[in-house]
């Protein structure tokens, strides 16, 4: 048997012992019922509409940390002074508390543009410090061959340091992909907003639901699992 099925039945089987053991479901809900509760989700459009949300929400500020962080973590490489313009500026957002975040963010704009902003800024440093680490470590054997040539700067991004930092811009992915969402999913719950997989974390949590509260995790996670496949496959394209 394969060890991770074998991981799993046996984190199910203690989940039931635990549950059978506490006899309350409002503390801790069997797995077939928390397994039935999915299905039903499954059947319903209430699912794929907060799904849809919370994925597009994530998704959007993901992409806009990537792209962001690549461009300014390049330039960084190439001009010390935009280096040392942004350290103490990242430095001081990467401090500030992601409450204090969203209380200031949600006096200034809409839910969608709150939970946007509130993702890119704890994602898109990660980019920019790996992409800038990257580029650092480049074989300076390297980068006196590729200065011998006198290629367009555009060509140099794309067909030289890219290819180059190759491993530094996968880490990246790996790292700030799953984060998105579950920053996105935990701003969500906070913000209180009316859709989304957070929304309905919120919702069950106030009802007592802890079916629900379970359910939607377990829904999160092969969520996050699914995307992360998908997002290696294409890389690998």
């Amino acid at each position: 048997m394969n060890k991770k099925c074998l991981s799993i039945i046996i984190l199910i089987l203690l989940w039931q012992f635990l549950a059978m053991l506490t006899a309350r479901e409002v503390l801790l809900p069997q797995p077939i019922h928390v397994f039935t509760r999915i299905y039903e989700m499954l059947l319903s459009g209430k699912f794929y509409g907060a799904v849809a949300t919370t994925l597009l929400r994530a998704n959007l500020s993901f992409l806009i940390a990537l792209l962001l962080g690549i461009s300014l973590g390049l330039l960084a490489s190439f001009h010390s002074q935009v280096e040392a313009f942004l350290s103490p500026i990242l430095s001081f957002l990467q401090t500030i508390p992601q409450i204090s975040y969203m209380i200031i963010l949600l006096v200034w704009f809409d839910q969608f543009m709150c939970i946007l902003i509130i993702i890119l800024l704890m994602t898109f440093p990660i980019v920019y410090h790996n992409i800038l680490t990257g580029m650092k470590n480049i074989d300076a054997s390297l980068i006196d061959i590729i200065r011998q040539y006198q290629h367009p700067m555009p060509f140099l991004i794309f067909r030289v340091y890219l290819p180059l930092i190759k491993p530094y811009i996968y880490s990246a992915v790996d790292a700030i992909l799953p984060l998105s969402l579950k920053i996105g999913v935990m701003a969500e719950v906070l913000i209180q907003t009316r859709t989304g997989i957070g929304a309905q974390l919120y919702l069950a949590r106030l009802n007592i639901d802890m079916t629900g509260v379970f359910a939607w995790t377990i829904c999160l996670v092969m969520l996050l699992m699914l995307e992360v496949k998908i997002v290696h496959l294409g890389l690998r394209k």
